[in-house]
């Protein structure tokens, strides 16, 4: 392979990173995207395949399933699944195909997969229709990653306790309200508690902050996360308490 395919091919990666980074259209990340999976697969694939036609269903075929385990991977790491660590990801993985095939030499001829094309226009048809089904599914899986990732998500979760403050966190993304948390107990000793209002402002990236929520009693605290405007939903955590004190239940 020569020096210009492997810088060529280098920039073409690093371009579909940059794009989706900077969050520009997909009606230029996407193409881009399917580009440079197009010509990682041909590399991957070059020496396996007989002819141009081969070529083209193998591409398709080890690219989709690479794919499908790399999204799978993404969705069990504490990342998860988003434009940017699918970018990234591939940047990694094109990354080792190119090192992996840089001794490889390209043997494309055109008047050869003309000819071959002309006697065998019905596996033709085939190719095209492989390249049809992988542009739809890239297509599709962008799109699904994109939603995926603006999808509004608001967690409520427990971060510590102790005998009278208990820390929960919000984590919020794509997400605009405004919230208010609410404690209580079955304790008749135990006193309701009512945060002020919390204002909650997340992009596509998000944020997370905690809050301290007070008990004076030993027991079984149920605390809520409730919209007061803006948003739908309710958030609810079941915690028990144990306060150390002479008269745990005053």
């Amino acid at each position: 392979m020569s020096r210009l395919e492997v810088f060529l091919r280098a920039v073409l990666n690093a371009c579909i990173l940059v794009t989706i980074a900077l969050g520009l259209s997909a009606w230029i990340s996407t193409p881009l995207f399917l580009a440079g999976v197009a010509v990682t697969g041909e590399l991957a694939v070059r020496p396996y395949a007989r002819n141009a036609v081969d070529r083209v269903l193998l591409i398709c075929g080890s690219t989709i399933v690479a794919l499908i385990l790399i999204g799978l991977f993404l969705n069990l790491t504490p990342w998860g699944l988003t434009r940017g660590t699918w970018a990234f990801s591939w940047l990694v993985v094109s990354s080792a195909v190119l090192i992996w095939r840089r001794a490889s030499g390209a043997s494309i001829a055109a008047d050869r997969i003309r000819r071959y094309c002309a006697r065998h226009w019905l596996t033709g048809l085939y190719g095209i229709a492989a390249v049809a089904i992988f542009v739809v599914a890239g297509i599709i899986a962008m799109s699904g990653v994109r939603a995926w990732s603006q999808k509004p998500m608001l967690a409520f979760s427990l971060v510590s306790k102790n005998s009278s403050v208990v820390v929960v966190r919000i984590h919020a993304v794509s997400t605009n309200g405004t919230y208010r948390i609410v404690a209580e107990s079955g304790n008749p000793h135990a006193h309701l508690y009512s945060s002020p209002a919390i204002l909650v402002s997340a992009g596509a990236k998000g944020e997370a902050f905690n809050e301290s929520v007070p008990v004076n009693v030993s027991g079984r605290w149920t605390i809520y996360l409730n919209a007061i405007n803006g948003s739908t939903g309710l958030r609810v955590l079941i915690v028990n308490v144990l306060v150390h004190s002479r008269f745990p239940n005053l």
